[in-house]
């Protein structure tokens, strides 16, 4: 009887069939076998979100005496599915306050659902989770294609944790999808990871290959050269910045500021700092921090 309605209910969900769904998943009920049997759990919530029945999928979950990360796991991509990045991640958080663990499946769907919501923040604490499990890779293997907005979120959050390894995983995977050449985003996500994890001759080298520039890629140099020392060079390129006709913006002048500040060059940093107010940039105390 199990494989039958398992059978149907995927049948149901090709078709998009919520009409025969529904009668299968009352005779689910009837035979109990929905509180024992997660895989059937699983496969009537999935069936629902392929109906676009959003609001039964999450019902069966909720009726649910003990809930399993299959189950959710298939609540969340049915979500992420029809775009809403936003459930996708209140199923993600209550799974986690349950005590259950996210699997490789989980985490795919969740990192769509930070792409969905142009949330780079919440991606990159995804990802941090993603490395530490050691499921990225395991990711790969079941065929997850990250998005855009999902490399940027990998690339920056690298940058943070300073894993130069796996930023350059990323960055071949860019390159080999001629990405750079679509957008600035991903150069910029490059440099300010290859900066931050103090490769800064790889960092120039993004820069010197992108096709086009930013402020936000002349920052991420300016500020990788001032964080390791070198400001001298976050000079040279804080003065070629302004004259290719780039005008600098808060972050342009505290990189630098920064970077007299590392050196113990008092003067010219507390100079910087005054023709940065003369220029109508104001500076916040997170600027500095």
């Amino acid at each position: 009887m199990r494989l039958f309605l398992v059978t149907s209910l995927k049948a149901c969900a090709k078709e998009k069939d919520l009409y025969e769904g529904s009668r299968i998943h009352a005779d689910i009920r009837t035979s109990g076998l929905l509180e024992t049997d997660a895989y059937l759990r699983s496969t009537l919530v999935t069936m629902y979100a392929k109906c676009s029945a959003l609001v039964r999928a999450q019902q069966v979950i909720d009726e649910l005496r003990v809930r399993d990360a299959v189950s959710w796991s298939a609540l969340i991509a049915g979500y992420v599915q029809h775009g809403h990045g936003k459930e996708a991640v209140g199923c993600f958080y209550r799974m986690q306050r349950e005590g259950l663990s996210p699997n490789a499946f989980t985490y795919s769907s969740i990192l769509k659902a930070c792409g969905i919501m142009q949330d780079i923040n919440m991606g990159e604490q995804i990802h941090d989770e993603i490395v530490s499990l050691g499921c990225f890779q395991r990711m790969r293997s079941e065929g997850f294609t990250p998005t855009a907005i999902t490399y940027a979120c990998i690339l920056k959050a690298c940058g943070i944790m300073q894993d130069v390894d796996v930023g350059k995983k990323i960055h071949d995977e860019i390159v080999s999808q001629g990405l750079l050449k679509n957008t600035i985003m991903h150069g910029n996500a490059l440099i300010d990871m290859y900066a931050k994890c103090g490769v800064i001759l790889k960092a120039q080298m993004v820069f010197d290959t992108l096709p086009v520039r930013d402020v936000v890629s002349w920052n991420a140099l300016i500020a990788g050269y001032a964080q390791y020392g070198q400001g001298q060079e976050a000079h040279h390129c804080f003065q070629l910045m302004r004259s290719m006709g780039f005008s600098p913006n808060v972050v342009s002048w505290t990189a630098l500021i920064g970077g007299y500040a590392q050196q113990g060059l008092a003067k010219e940093a507390l100079d910087c700092f005054q023709w940065m107010q003369q220029g109508g940039h104001l500076p916040r105390c997170n600027h500095f921090c």
